[in-house]
């Protein structure tokens, strides 16, 4: 609490807010069952179709992965078919392709797999740092039925990227940010560009950066304009991520203290590259004995409607209100109660 109490009063409110936010619905929920989320099938899949990244940001736990596994590598197209089948058949309705860590456009595939999403009646989303932008089908991603991309990276400028993402590959994200907006206007697609912006700055500090304010901002829309986010509060990924590691301006969140309903998390499925199901696409800590306590299957094993209507998974959400959280999951601030 020693670095929280140094932050500035605003901050300080805001990262109590937040806590408290999650505490209150604990309380409020407390008289809902929720064993009874046990028996549908998931509306949201998570596909982790890579755990590759190409940047390697402060804030991120990319760079304590193989801490939890040392293999890298990419989903193959027979085992994420079978995954978006699956899904399809027991009544999903959404899919993200986000990885806990990586970049989806490092799959060299990722337009087959969206389009395949898509041809199943499926909606699909993800997350990108951008880098790889001019080295993707921008115009097959456009017509692939994919409705948004968020593009996740640093305010648009050279020093402070290189800072945040520890990558010298600037004038890629930048040139293809700008490469995808003009193509999308050129084409009319309805095709939505999010972007998050991982910041030390204030909004309005972000916002006008030359490169973004003389470049990006006249190729958004007026809705994607209202909707640009800037973070300043990160989670430290269970205690992973430290101060030290960001940038002044940066700070962390905290945690709420109580957890006695199961994570939300714990009832979407994250399908790994390599065929291993966690019941959490969030965040990662292996515990002390050097497991993922989150992981409840392998596809290898069984199928992903016996793993997920399955013992294992349902031993770890009763984890919660017994007061025995998985090792992640005690000092998480990402939490969030069913």
């Amino acid at each position: 609490m020693d670095a929280i109490a140094r932050l500035p009063f605003g901050a300080r409110f805001l990262i109590e807010a937040a806590r408290l936010k999650k505490e209150a619905k604990v309380l409020l929920r407390s008289m809902t069952p929720w064993e009874r989320l046990e028996q549908k099938w998931p509306n949201n899949l998570n596909i982790e179709v890579t755990n590759i990244c190409n940047a390697n940001c402060v804030f991120c736990a990319y760079q304590f992965q193989s801490q939890w596994r040392s293999d890298r590598g990419i989903i193959g197209r027979e085992r994420f078919e079978t995954v978006i089948k699956t899904h399809a058949k027991n009544g999903g309705t959404f899919v993200s392709l986000t990885p806990i860590v990586g970049d989806p456009l490092v799959d060299p595939d990722i337009v087959g797999k969206v389009r395949y999403v898509t041809q199943h009646g499926l909606d699909v989303a993800f997350f990108t740092n951008g880098i790889l932008l001019n080295r993707v089908d921008l115009a097959g991603l456009l017509h692939s039925g994919l409705r948004s991309i968020t593009v996740s990276t640093a305010p648009l400028d050279r020093d402070l990227f290189e800072r945040i993402y520890r990558s010298k590959r600037y004038n890629d994200v930048f040139s293809g940010l700008v490469r995808l907006l003009t193509l999308r206007n050129e084409l009319g697609a309805g095709f939505k560009v999010n972007l998050s912006f991982r910041s030390p700055l204030s909004y309005s500090g972000t916002l006008d950066l030359p490169d973004f304010r003389n470049t990006v901002w006249p190729l958004l829309t007026a809705m994607e304009r209202a909707e640009i986010f800037v973070q300043n509060s990160y989670d430290d990924w269970a205690g992973q991520i430290t101060r030290e590691d960001l940038l002044p301006g940066m700070r962390l969140q905290v945690p709420p203290h109580l957890k006695r309903r199961p994570c939300r998390w714990t009832f979407v499925p994250m399908v790994a590259w390599d065929g291993l199901v966690r019941a959490c696409a969030c965040r990662f800590r292996p515990s002390p004995q050097g497991d993922d306590e989150l992981v409840v299957g392998d596809l290898r094993d069984a199928t992903l409607a016996e793993i997920w209507f399955g013992d294992r998974v349902k031993a770890l959400r009763r984890r919660f209100p017994a007061g025995e959280l998985p090792f992640v999951c005690r000092k998480c601030p990402v939490y969030d109660p069913c």
